[in-house]
């Protein structure tokens, strides 16, 4: 009898969604013996729950049918692994100290997806315990076409922060995965920290804390500071964090330039900076602040014969890539006294877990541990961003944070 009413109401499901059963793989699993069974034990379970269900007339037939096809679609989830619960895998859970995946955990499961942490050092390890993945998620760990080879099951690889370069997108779109980040979560913080080094130099906050630890009560020591709205801010790159940063040193005067090819002029005035070519650039910012992706174009940007062309006595922050600046033309520069002083929270090779790193011998450069997008609220964001991300894609879904959505023609 169960059985009977049982399939009435799926035939009606069937109908009420469309046919729901549309795609070969979802034929085969409504032909499953075992998953008919599941079904069937839900619904028994539920109706358990709900004796008077179908004896109250206030409570609409749709009502009973979309509790059903919840049912149906939740076991559905599990059809692309071969009736097994899909995998998230992260490969680094501990490349970032201190990082909180309960949020993570909380939405894979209510959306019936294993989460796994994993803390993987080598490529050979990423395979032999990620190959599972239908999602797959880094922090630091670099993401190769070999490794991506042995990633039968996944669908979307996604990268902890805005930038993405540890990914081979490339690589990744030949194979059919998308690429995802997590595009917005960290604009405050890393434009803050931006911020709050160029104050830091100019006002030789560092420096002079260091002066006072020694016992040495000088406030004219070393480089004489300069007014800041006497002074031109250069970005180097003008996207979301660059000009969230701008929208900040407006209130200490500067004036502001921009380079950045990709952006129209107009987007570029409309944040109250003048755009350029970067040699211009160099040549008139006394601050010069990157904030562009790391590319085979930007890759040592800032080096030897750039800096050549920059004013004597600026001043250069980095909260992008290290890599983007040649670190040992630097801190030659700084040493001749051309950079007056620098502020970096990347830096290439990092980490620097060498006490009298060469970096510190002039007192002039200013680190910190790559440590700009950091906050309680920025961590909560992008933990759920990229979570629902890949819950949206293992769903069929296309959220807008597909970084080669253009490439897989989506």
């Amino acid at each position: 009898m169960f059985y009977k009413i049982y399939f009435d109401v799926l035939g009606v499901v069937f109908y009420w969604k469309n046919m729901m059963f549309i795609t070969e793989e979802k034929r085969i699993f409504a032909q499953n013996p075992d998953n008919m069974i599941k079904i069937a034990n839900e619904i028994a379970h539920w109706k358990e729950q709900r004796k008077d269900i179908l004896h109250n007339k206030e409570l609409k037939l749709t009502q009973f049918i979309e509790k059903i096809y919840n049912v149906i679609n939740l076991k559905n989830k599990k059809i692309n692994t071969g009736g097994e619960d899909m995998k998230a895998i992260v490969v680094d859970k501990n490349s970032a100290d201190g990082l909180d995946y309960s949020i993570q955990q909380r939405i894979f499961e209510e959306n019936g997806i294993e989460f796994i942490l994993e803390d993987c050092q080598t490529e050979d390890e990423i395979i032999e315990k990620c190959k599972d993945a239908d999602a797959l998620l880094a922090i630091y760990r670099q993401i190769t076409p070999r490794i991506m080879d042995a990633l039968k099951n996944c669908k979307v690889i996604l990268r902890y922060g805005i930038g993405y370069d540890v990914i081979d997108v490339k690589a990744a779109t030949e194979r059919g995965i998308k690429v995802c980040n997590s595009p917005r979560h960290c604009l405050d913080e890393v434009a803050t920290h931006t911020i709050a080094m160029i104050l830091a130099m100019e006002r030789k906050l560092v420096f002079y804390h260091n002066l006072v630890k020694q016992g040495k009560w000088l406030a004219n020591e070393g480089f004489k500071p300069h007014r800041l709205s006497t002074q031109t801010l250069g970005f180097v790159g003008f996207g979301n964090i660059a000009r969230r940063a701008a929208e900040f040193a407006k209130g200490f005067g500067f004036r502001m330039l921009a380079y950045d090819p990709f952006l129209p002029e107009e987007v570029v005035k409309a944040a109250g900076a003048e755009k350029v070519e970067l040699n211009q650039l160099l040549e008139e910012s006394d601050v010069i602040s990157l904030h562009t992706p790391l590319m085979d174009s930007t890759f040592h940007l800032i080096n030897k014969d750039t800096i050549a062309k920059m004013k004597d006595g600026v001043m250069i922050v980095n909260t992008s890539r290290g890599p983007i600046i040649a670190i040992d033309d630097l801190m030659e520069a700084v040493k001749s006294g051309k950079i007056k002083a620098a502020a970096l929270d990347v830096v290439e090779g990092e980490p620097i877990v060498v006490p009298d790193h060469p970096l510190f011998e002039t007192g002039h450069i200013i680190c910190s541990p790559h440590a700009a997008y950091n906050s309680v609220e920025a961590e909560a964001q992008m933990m759920e961003v990229l979570a629902t991300t890949a819950v949206d894609i293992l769903n069929g879904k296309n959220p807008a944070n597909i970084v080669n959505k253009k490439e897989l023609g989506l």
